[in-house]
């Protein structure tokens, strides 16, 4: 027996709201194979062919929006019906999903004021209340006015679909609202442009001002504007979710979010063309991924977080933008900035500038009269500067007190010298499996990358593509090639011992230095320390003869007592390769405490002209001591 009709149509219901087209051609195997672009509107004329054939009425075929209903005006263009009556709210409340399309959004890529479609400004506002002008570009209405429908209408619930096109706007930014989504066909298929319409406004912001919650962007690209997404809240920034989503050629930057931006999705996303890629620039950053997201393209900055904790980049990549800092002879009074002197690079829109007494993140936010050399400037920050030295602030990855923030399998090239600026330095930051080909900032040759923090950062099994000095301290796991030692570097650390190694220091006769910290929590029990340091003298004939080379090690024992200071003692020096006379090393604990002491080494080598240079290495394991009071070894 033949099935029912509402059977058939019911599954083709269900499919389409998920807008799974693998199912819509199950029920619907005449018809052709479908493009992964395809709207909701095609399939729509499809089964109403199909319906007809079998009997069923395409208007209960589907539960869906009607399509706009033509009204024929001077430019043939159809005028937008109203869809916020009782009528049009009834037949989506359900299916929960609406198309830009049905409130007038033409998306082909052209401007279309409100003056084709209405004689009057009056009669606009009727169905777009927030014109204000005939002059206003429909695209960007609809879009507004499909998502206010989408907030009343579903409690701020819901999804609006635009499809292939490029839509134009002039009369102010998005308000996206909580819980809503806006899906496109694909970045670059849909796209929401204003790359040659410069307003001096975002693209998208918040429209609830106390947080932007659980909102989402898929499979669709923002083009031009100050910003493409800008957010500002009062309380919180939570569950949002870019997929698939293309950010580009804006003046300023890609996103902004003004305060705590936590449990988010990054997937399958590019921030790029732009000063700024994504800005969170108070407390706190908490909880985000980045899946497969490229930065690209950023003249300043590509990531800036503060207060960044279990953060997560894998895959991706950062590329291009790289350009050295700035440096002039400047002056502020207002919102002007004056340069009388420029010694290195050139100012451009979007630079934050660094000088004493000058207020932060002031940035260029406009030219004048100068094009990047002597001239005039409009800052971000009102204020009275007298005239000094400013330079502007360049770095890929600018990162404040983190903690588990994990950059896996990312590739970098071309970018900013400075890779990494890190300051209170929760010894958080890992780079695993990661490529740096090499900077570049304005030469012909990529550069080696440089690392700026003020504490531990961890290196597993990454490649460089040049020679690379790290960080004054790194931990370093694995192999790392190209990875260089004039730095402060723990290797294999463990809950029962490790290894440093000291940062490579050069002299000419003797050298004395403070090079390991030994310290503990409190002054309750007894705990030690043993190991073997191992420290390496090299001379080089400033004639160009033969070096010289000594190698000594000591076995260093280091004890903790109640109520005593720390001691420090090491048994008599074991030569292991001493090639000339002339060498003399010795070590010493320093201003000991009862929490404290510091090994000093001394080396002499016996000439006062030729070069030497000198680094030691300390294998230790920990002893007897409480777990939570043990001594632990550090670098001064």
């Amino acid at each position: 027996m033949a099935h029912a009709p509402r059977c058939f149509v019911s599954d083709i219901n269900l499919a389409l709201k998920d807008m799974n087209m693998t199912k819509v051609q199950k029920h619907l195997p005449s018809i052709p194979a479908i493009e992964s672009g395809i709207t909701r509107r095609a399939v729509t004329v499809a089964i109403a062919t199909f319906s007809g054939a079998v009997g069923v009425s395409s208007a209960n075929a589907l539960n869906t929006v009607s399509p706009v209903q033509s009204n024929p005006i001077q430019n043939g263009l159809a005028k937008p019906s109203d869809r916020s009556g009782a009528s049009y709210l009834d037949r989506v409340r359900n299916a929960k999903i609406m198309e830009a399309s049905d409130f007038g959004a033409q998306g082909d890529g052209f401007e279309h004021p409100l003056s084709e479609f209405y004689n009057t400004l009056e009669a606009a506002q009727v169905e777009f209340p927030q014109a204000t002008s005939l002059n206003n570009l429909i695209d960007g209405l609809a879009i507004q006015k499909a998502l206010r429908v989408i907030k009343t209408s579903h409690h701020e619930r819901g999804r609006l679909y635009i499809r292939t096109g490029r839509y134009r706007g002039n009369t102010g930014s998005i308000r996206l609202p909580n819980f809503v989504e806006m899906v496109g066909e694909g970045p670059g298929i849909t796209v929401i442009d204003n790359q040659n319409t410069r307003v001096g406004y975002p693209l998208i912001v918040n429209d609830n001002p106390a947080g932007f919650i659980n909102s989402a962007l898929r499979e669709l690209s923002l083009h031009g504007g100050y910003r493409a997404i800008d957010v500002n809240v009062s309380s919180e920034i939570a569950g949002i979710t870019f997929d698939g989503v293309s950010m580009a050629l804006q003046t300023m930057g890609n996103m902004r979010c003004n305060k705590l931006l936590q449990l988010s999705l990054f997937n399958n996303t590019t921030f790029g063309d732009a000063p700024w890629g994504l800005e969170v620039p108070a407390f706190t950053t908490n909880a985000v991924d980045f899946r497969t997201v490229s930065f690209e393209n950023h003249t300043v900055c590509s990531l800036r977080l503060r207060s960044a904790e279990a953060v997560n980049i894998s895959g991706g990549r950062f590329e291009g933008g790289g350009r050295p800092p700035a440096r002039v002879v400047g002056s502020i009074a207002g919102n002007l900035l004056t340069v009388t002197a420029a010694m290195s690079a050139t100012l451009q829109v979007g630079d934050e500038l660094i000088a004493l007494g000058i207020a932060p993140e002031t940035r260029v936010v406009a030219l004048r009269s100068g094009t990047g050399g002597i001239g005039t400037y409009v800052v971000s920050s009102a204020q009275s500067l007298g005239s000094r030295v400013i330079t502007t602030f360049k770095a890929s990855i600018d990162i404040d007190n983190a903690k588990a923030f994990n950059i896996d399998g990312v590739y970098f090239e071309a970018t900013h010298k400075k890779l990494l600026q890190e300051s209170n330095c929760r010894n958080g930051i890992t780079f695993k499996g990661c490529h740096f080909t090499g900077a570049k900032e304005g030469k012909s040759e990529f550069e080696e990358y440089q690392f700026k923090s003020d504490g531990l950062v961890t290196f597993e099994r990454n490649n460089f593509g040049l020679p690379t000095v790290g960080p004054s301290k790194m931990l370093v796991i694995g192999q790392n090639k190209n990875l260089g030692f004039n730095s402060d570097v723990i290797l294999a650390v463990t809950e029962r011992g490790g290894k440093l190694i000291t940062k490579r220091r050069n002299f000419t006769d003797a050298i004395s230095f403070e090079a390991l910290k030994f310290s503990r929590l409190t002054d309750v029990g007894s705990q030690s320390v043993t190991g073997i340091l191992r420290i390496t003298m090299n001379k080089q004939s400033a004639t160009g003869g033969v070096g010289r080379v000594c190698v000594e090690e000591y076995g260093i024992t280091v004890s903790a007592a109640p109520g005593n200071a720390m001691q420090i003692q090491a048994s008599p020096a074991r030569v292991i390769d001493q090639n000339a006379s002339g060498f003399e090393m010795s070590i010493a604990n320093v201003r000991p405490t009862s929490l404290q002491a510091l090994l000093q080494i001394e080396c002499k080598s016996g000439s006062t002209s030729d070069p030497s240079y000198l680094f030691a290495s300390f294998d230790y394991e920990l002893g007897h001591g409480a777990p939570d009071n043990q001594i632990s070894v550090d670098f001064v």
